[in-house]
């Protein structure tokens, strides 16, 4: 299995085989690549392009800078990603800056969790949302289809 890793000198997503993750540089300028369990923040260019590819059900945090509730969330999305971070792609999108997603998946909250599944919304889960609950959403992300 592979996980798309997000360059964060270049833009560039790369696709890294999970055994070699954060060993890995990238495929286009040569920088060294992030660690599986660190949240990228992506553009949703990068976003909709890795939903396209990811073999890993991708989690999305999106958020706005100004957002309360969305600087609150971000340590505790931070500390699921690091718990999980081999079994799902995490990222973070600046609603401000990525329109066209937020009105093709109606996110109408802030924060909203969106998990995809092969490319598919497989969950959108508006407000602030504690590791437990992050974790059971993602357990049903996995299992079942609820949007």
């Amino acid at each position: 299995m592979k996980k798309l890793v997000l360059c964060p000198n270049c833009n560039s997503l790369n696709r890294i085989p999970l055994a070699q993750e954060g060993q890995g540089n990238c495929g286009k300028c040569s920088q060294a690549l992030p660690h599986r369990h660190e949240v990228q923040e992506y553009s949703q260019e990068k976003l909709f392009k890795a939903l396209g590819i990811s073999e890993l059900p991708v989690v999305v945090d999106v958020f706005a800078d100004w957002c309360g509730p969305c600087r609150s969330y971000a340590p505790l999305f931070k500390q699921v990603a690091h718990d999980l971070g081999e079994r799902f792609l995490f990222v973070k999108l600046d609603s401000e800056k990525a329109t066209e997603f937020c009105m093709r998946y109606q996110v109408r909250s802030l924060p909203s969790t969106l998990v995809f599944k092969g490319g598919t919304l497989r969950i959108a889960q508006p407000g602030l949302l504690s590791p437990d609950q992050l974790k059971s959403v993602l357990h049903q992300s996995t299992s079942e289809v609820r949007v």
